[in-house]
């Protein structure tokens, strides 16, 4: 199981190196799922959150131009669910993917952003 990033899949602004790496995490899961899936069942999933209420995303906010919460309000308001990830909820995804439910999903990339990339 990896943690990539939505950064992974839209690049980030002044964000270069940041997306970089996490398309290669993604890309990475995907080669082990290819190349290790036959050996007793590996399985190899990334999971690639949105805007979060983690430390960096707080820390994001602060060095941003405009008030934190006003910043968190406006990220929200952008996602069709209308608030940010909660760690439960990736968390929850992680679990998931771990367990017995998901043994046949491998070299995947699970996005939870509230619908953010959709919109």
């Amino acid at each position: 199981m990896n943690i990539a990033s939505l950064g992974g899949l839209i690049p980030v602004h002044n964000g270069m190196p940041y997306s970089a790496s996490k398309a290669a995490l993604i890309m990475l899961t995907r080669s082990i799922a290819a190349e290790y899936g036959r050996y007793g069942g590996v399985r190899a999933n990334a999971i690639a959150p949105g805007w979060a209420e983690t430390d960096m995303v707080r820390r994001y906010a602060e060095q941003s131009s405009i008030d934190p919460q006003e910043f968190r309000r406006a990220v929200s308001r952008r996602a069709p669910l209308g608030r940010l990830a909660t760690t439960r909820d990736v968390a929850d995804l992680a679990l998931f993917l771990c367990s017995d439910r998901a043994s046949y999903i491998t070299g995947q990339t699970y996005v939870i952003d509230g619908g953010l990339s959709v919109t």
